[in-house]
């Protein structure tokens, strides 16, 4: 009977640090920073048009969530979109002024990043033709649907890069009749 309790001892404590050690490897990972954004709304317009350049302006809203246990911070933001022939950054990105910077995070929680930048083109007449220049502009030049790649500082020297795919028009609109619940 003793030798089977000295089993049964050793399979408690086996299972006792298997539990401790999972429970542990799991609160480690959510520990881990872990930003991840969401492109809340976008909107173009147009920026100054000289003898070689055409400039769009771009603002964007993006929700960041921290899926993290522990806060976080943003310090700084780069942006990109992506052209017919390769990735354009966006030039002169600012946060929106109404918001202070640093932006804290709290632990799973979200907030709301105002970016505004601007792109450049190479100036084309044939473009410039009739009210829809800046929709002109961004079908010869952007690809369709739109993406984005949004690179986030945070704490510790750490940069994350994530691309944002908007959805196209057909698409918005198949997922707004489409029926939110199938309970009846």
């Amino acid at each position: 009977m003793e030798s089977y309790l000295t089993y049964v001892g050793f399979a408690g404590s086996a299972v006792s640090m298997l539990t401790t050690l999972y429970f542990w490897l799991v609160r480690m990972r959510q520990e881990q920073p872990c930003l991840q954004p969401y492109l809340a709304d976008k909107e173009f317009f147009l920026g100054l048009g000289r003898a070689d350049v055409r400039q769009l302006g771009l603002k964007v809203g993006i929700i960041v969530a921290n899926y993290s246990v522990l806060p976080n911070a943003i310090l700084g933001a780069r942006l990109w979109i992506r052209l017919h022939d390769g990735w354009q950054e966006v030039g002169n990105l600012a946060f929106d002024k109404q918001t202070p910077q640093p932006f804290n995070i709290p632990p799973l929680q979200t907030i709301l990043l105002r970016l505004t930048g601007v792109l450049s083109f190479p100036y084309q007449d044939a473009l410039e033709e009739g009210s829809k220049t800046m929709g002109n502009y961004l079908s010869s030049f952007v690809t369709q649907p739109l993406e984005m790649k949004l690179e986030l500082r945070h704490l510790n020297q750490r940069a994350d890069a994530h691309v944002l795919t908007l959805p196209t028009e057909a698409e918005r609109s198949a997922q707004e009749t489409r029926p939110l619940s199938s309970a009846a």
